[in-house]
């Protein structure tokens, strides 16, 4: 279970403009998941083997990337409904996965709402599969106060996906 949102007063537009007058997003790569990303500017990374964690600097927005088990459509969702529920209580969906290209990739992309260590949270969750039986779910979220800000910030991390 995800506990690391600890949500204090650093706006999250303030990455926005880092970003803006310069900081530049890094490269980095989920192994097991084998999937290169351009990681937010000034985000930090931690996980394990089969789950990574992106934090923003206010440690109020997080990318969490885990690896699926290989399967049809109706395993993925089901298999993405269960994870959003291990990370997020309260969790509801907004649609049940509608199907997308995400960089270039077939998957299945979900947003909706939830909560985190009690905070009421919005998140965008997608499965992407870029290599055959690899299938990698992302779920990005941050406050319900904060999303419209970190929204952006979301998406372009979903466009900087590419396989390895």
């Amino acid at each position: 279970m995800i506990t690391r949102l600890t949500l204090g007063f650093f706006p999250l537009a303030l990455v926005l403009v880092l970003a803006a007058i310069g900081a530049r997003a890094q490269s980095g790569e989920f192994v097991p998941g084998r999937i290169f990303f351009q990681t937010p500017p000034q985000w930090s990374a931690e996980g394990k083997k089969a789950k990574l964690t992106l934090v923003s600097p206010g440690e109020d927005a997080f990318i969490v990337l885990t690896v699926l088990q290989p399967g049809d459509e109706n395993l993925l969702r089901a298999q993405t409904a269960q994870l959003l529920n291990q990370y997020l209580t309260d969790m509801a969906l907004a649609d049940s996965g509608q199907r997308a290209t995400i960089a270039g990739m077939a998957g299945l992309r979900f947003k909706g709402t939830g909560a985190s260590d009690a905070t009421s949270v919005r998140f965008i969750a997608a499965v992407v599969t870029p290599e055959r039986n690899t299938p990698v779910m992302l779920l990005a979220y941050t406050t319900q106060k904060n999303f419209a800000a970190a929204e952006p910030v979301f998406e372009e991390f979903l466009r900087s996906l590419k396989p390895r």
